[in-house]
């Protein structure tokens, strides 16, 4: 072996030493061994109003000293994240989002990240649908639409033939306050409005088909009463007639914003009507009109109404929901449906009606999971029997 060919060998062992050594204390790793982390997005502690973001980047891919940008259902969040997390909050249950993180890489480009989630259910519910089965012979049904902040906004009775279909359309101001009732397919309207202050300003029913109707009318609103007349209003045969019912003074109490008191005073003959509401547990539990007392008992679960059903939400054929109470006894619908200050929505479901000592009504209920009722058994075993199936979809504030 010549010279050459030795010094050749010396030099090629004299690197390999040099790199092994450096190899075992961890300063120096070949390129071809070189393990590079892939970079990942991941989402954790997700509820229904929240979600946590953390990320991992490889240093070798991103611009150092680059700030991240994060994008929610292609809505930027910010573009001047240094860390390498974000909580996400005010979000809505049940609802899928994708989120995605931008980042500058050593080429000047940009790379990104992608993941998508769905927040859990908060266990509150809104009411969709009731399915009626009266005495086992027929299946009508009611649907609800609500707007994004869940107010109602549509109820709809669903019959067949759809010329007997009937129902609500409702609309709101700007303070998200209740400001017209229009009832579909029909020249009914109740028109409501509102000062800023969110009280009401003048109240118009109109109720009836389009020839011969009721023209109910609420104004001069106080701190503690308003006016309330009724007037027959006939256009039959080209023919226009009015004909005033009555004209009423209502002298009302409110307390915690709950109607306890109502006096009605008929301006024409003076004669009076007196109505007073008792409220426990956050439920209504009384009402007197003049002699009459009902008594209202309830179950200990989510109350079905998710949605206010006082002024026009009366019957629907033989549907009877008012004051946020189903089948309540008419002499008592017929005046709670016409107080605009009467918004209040119970706590639980009623189990029992009694008036004046004797049972009137009975309600049993089926519950879901989330403690609403599924079912209703209106009047069980009587020859009035209703059943009742429900159906609700997951809010999402």
């Amino acid at each position: 072996m010549n010279f050459f060919s030795k010094s050749i060998i010396i030099i090629v062992c004299c690197l390999g030493i040099y790199a092994c050594s450096n190899d075992d204390n961890g300063s120096v790793v070949n390129d071809d061994t070189t393990t590079i982390e892939p970079s990942k997005l991941e989402i954790s502690d997700i509820t229904f109003t929240s979600a946590q973001i953390n990320w991992t980047v490889n240093t070798i891919e991103k611009l150092e000293g680059t700030p991240y940008s994060l994008y929610l259902n292609d809505s930027l969040l910010s573009n001047q994240i240094f860390e390498n997390s974000y909580l996400l909050e005010d979000l809505s249950a049940s609802t899928s989002y994708t989120v995605v993180l931008e980042y500058d890489n050593v080429n000047n480009l940009t790379s990104s990240l992608q993941k998508e989630f769905e927040t859990s259910s908060s266990g509150n519910l809104v009411l969709s649908k009731y399915i009626f089965n009266h005495n086992n012979s027929s299946n009508d049904t009611i649907e609800l639409e609500y707007n994004t902040n869940e107010q109602l906004v549509r109820r709809e009775f669903l019959a067949v033939p759809a010329i007997f279909r009937k129902g609500y359309e409702y609309f709101y101001n700007e303070q998200n306050n209740l400001k017209e009732v229009q009832e579909l397919n029909s020249f009914t309207r109740a028109n409501i409005f509102f000062d800023s202050n969110g009280e009401f300003n003048d109240i118009k029913i109109r109720e009836g088909d389009s020839d011969v109707f009721n023209k109910y009318e609420f104004s001069d609103f106080t701190d503690d009463s308003y006016n309330l007349s009724k007037t027959l209003i006939n256009t039959f045969g080209g023919d226009y007639s009015e004909e005033l019912i009555y004209e009423k003074a209502i002298n009302f109490i409110m307390n915690n914003n709950r109607l306890t008191n109502v006096i009605e005073t008929n301006l024409e003959t003076q004669e009076t009507i007196v109505m007073a509401f008792t409220y426990s547990a956050g439920n209504l539990v009384e009402i007197k009109l003049d002699e009459e007392t009902l008594v209202i008992s309830y179950d200990d679960k989510k109350n079905l109404h998710t949605y206010s059903s006082f002024l026009l939400g009366g019957s629907m054929y033989s549907f009877l929901d008012c004051g946020g109470l189903l089948y309540l006894e008419e002499q008592f619908q017929d005046k709670i449906k016409y107080y605009p200050h009467f918004n209040h929505q119970n706590e639980n479901n009623p189990i029992e009606y009694k008036l004046n000592g004797i049972v009137v009504k009975t309600f049993a209920y089926d519950y879901n999971e989330f403690n609403y009722p599924s079912k209703i058994y209106v009047n069980s075993n009587t020859s009035e029997e209703i059943d009742i199936n429900l159906e609700y979809n997951p809010s999402l504030l």
